[in-house]
C-alpha cells in the first residue's frame, strides 16, 4: 500500500470529525440560549403558611397568629429569565388573656419600604415572617422576624417586626442579623 494513503487516509478522518463536530456545537449553544430566554407563562408561589404559639410576656399570656399568603392582586416580580413571582401577604393576630385583640394586620412588602433599599424591593418579594422569641425578652414588646427576598436566591433583607403592648408596630433592619451576614466564616 502506499504510505501516502496511510497519511490521507487519517487526516481526511481527522478533517472530517472537525466539520461535523462544529457544527453539533453551533446547534446545542443555539438551544440552550433559546431554552434561558424562553417566556415563561406560568407564576411560581410559595406555599401558603400557618404558624401560631402563646407568649408569656410581663405577666400577660399572648396567643399570635401568623399566615403567609401568596397574592395575585399585589404587583408580581419578573426575574431576568423571564420568571413570574407571586408576592405574599402576612396577616399577623395576636390576642391577650384568651381573647382581647391586640392586634390584626396584613404585611406586604411595601410595609417595609422605608427599610430596604429601593433597587432592591423591585426585585423582591415578601417572603418570611417569624416569631422571634429570642429578642422578645429583652426588647419592649413582642418581636417577630420578617425577610424580604429575591426569590430563589441567598438574596434577602432581615427586618424586626415590634408590636408594643398597645397594639403599636415599629419596623427596623435587623442589625444583629445583618452583623452576621457580613461576619466571614473561619
Amino acid at each position: 500500500m502506499n504510505p501516502k494513503v496511510f497519511l490521507i487516509t487519517p487526516l481526511a478522518f481527522f478533517i472530517l470529525l472537525l466539520v461535523a463536530c462544529g457544527g453539533k456545537k453551533t446547534n446545542q449553544e443555539t438551544i440552550v440560549k433559546e431554552q434561558a430566554f424562553q417566556q415563561k407563562t406560568d407564576t411560581i408561589e410559595m406555599q401558603p403558611s400557618f404558624s401560631s404559639g402563646n407568649v408569656l410576656f410581663k405577666g400577660n399570656e399572648y396567643r399570635y397568629e401568623i399566615e403567609r399568603i401568596p397574592s395575585d392582586s399585589l404587583p408580581m416580580i419578573k426575574d431576568e429569565l423571564g420568571n413570574v413571582f407571586a408576592d405574599n401577604c402576612v396577616r399577623l393576630t395576636i390576642t391577650r388573656n384568651g381573647n382581647q385583640p391586640l392586634i390584626s394586620k396584613v404585611f406586604t412588602k411595601k410595609t417595609f419600604m422605608n427599610d430596604v433599599p429601593s433597587k432592591f424591593m423591585k426585585e423582591a418579594i415578601l417572603e418570611g415572617f417569624v416569631f422571634y422569641e429570642e429578642r422578645t425578652s429583652d426588647m419592649d414588646g413582642i418581636v417577630f422576624a420578617a425577610s424580604v427576598c429575591i426569590p430563589q436566591t441567598d438574596l434577602f433583607y432581615p427586618l424586626i417586626v415590634r408590636v408594643s403592648l398597645d397594639g403599636g408596630i415599629r419596623v427596623e433592619p435587623d442589625n444583629i442579623m445583618m452583623e452576621l451576614m457580613e461576619t466571614p466564616v473561619e
